[in-house]
């Protein structure tokens, strides 16, 4: 994020003309009241009323972990946050190792979350839970631009890193952490699209309760039930049509045969036969199959083909 010239990226990490600070378990962000309280309707009321915060433009942050803090700081200046078990977008982390976050240096938790993960750190349980946890920060202090992209990155990560235990455990901590409607609607539309895989793990039954399980086995009952049906109905429409299409097809062939003969008729003065020659006169012959009749012009004083 930009402010004319200016990269807030960079501004946040120098903590210089802060007028704000985010203390999170040890953890110090120094922040700008104008990048912060804008984007955050709650710190604003905190900061402006009549709060302790007010008076010492400090707000201690006790229900989330000082990585998820650092995540929300960094879309605050960046719009955008690295993904949770990776480094912070580029340019952020340098920023945050330079500054003076860190007041008790004692704390582990800030200082793994610059280091580079190992292969062992990335897992798809992660990658949900801590989108989750994101979103349960921007929920709660009503960032909805950072509430909009949580939920992106989580369907992304449901999308691009599918794992069954870690959904469910980020399922978990999503009904436990926010509030936000429309994560849940993600989280249900993603585990509509698994439904089949999720009922036989024992603690998404417990998510949704012994009702819950036997009313969505039902409604995968019915649902297999109307899918056979229509398949049965789309293979019944096909041969109808097949039919159809056979039908007038003949119909086609019928007609065509019925304009030959009328077409003799009209031109046809005498028989074709040069033993007969008799002035053309005719009857019709019905040959074939029932439904698909076969029509021949025969003379009638000799029989003969015309």
């Amino acid at each position: 994020m930009s402010f004319g010239n200016l990269e807030l990226g960079h501004v946040v990490g120098s903590g210089e003309y802060s007028d704000m600070k985010l203390v999170c378990q040890g953890c110090e962000f120094k922040v700008h009241k104008v990048v912060v309280c804008t984007q955050s309707p709650v710190l604003a009321t905190a900061i402006h009323w009549v709060f302790q915060e007010s008076r010492t433009g400090i707000i201690n942050i006790e229900n989330f972990e000082p990585s998820t803090v650092s995540r929300m700081v960094e879309f605050l200046y960046t719009g955008d946050y690295g993904d949770p078990l990776f480094p912070h977008t580029e340019g952020f982390a340098a920023f945050l190792r330079s500054s003076n976050y860190l007041i008790n240096p004692s704390i582990a938790s800030f200082p793994d979350e610059i280091k580079k993960p190992t292969s062992d750190d990335i897992t798809a349980s992660g990658m949900m839970l801590q989108h989750v946890q994101i979103n349960a920060i921007a929920d709660y202090y009503n960032i909805e631009r950072l509430s909009e992209l949580s939920r992106s990155k989580f369907q992304q990560a449901c999308q691009s890193t599918w794992d069954t235990q870690s959904f469910i455990d980020a399922t978990s901590g999503a009904l436990g952490l926010s509030g936000d409607g429309a994560l849940h609607e993600v989280i249900a539309t993603e585990a509509a699209k698994n439904i089949h895989t999720l009922l036989e793990i024992d603690h998404f039954a417990d998510l949704i309760g012994e009702f819950g399980t036997r009313v969505l086995r039902n409604c995968i009952k019915k649902a297999e039930a109307d899918q056979h049906r229509v398949f049965q109905l789309r293979f019944d429409l096909e041969q109808e049509h097949s039919k159809r299409q056979a039908a007038e097809a003949r119909a086609d062939r019928i007609i065509e045969n019925i304009g030959r003969c009328v077409q003799t008729m009209r031109e046809r003065g005498f028989c074709r036969n040069h033993s007969c020659m008799a002035e053309y006169q005719c009857y019709i012959e019905r040959r074939g199959q029932s439904f698909e009749p076969l029509y021949t012009l025969r003379c009638a004083k000799c029989r003969c083909k015309n």
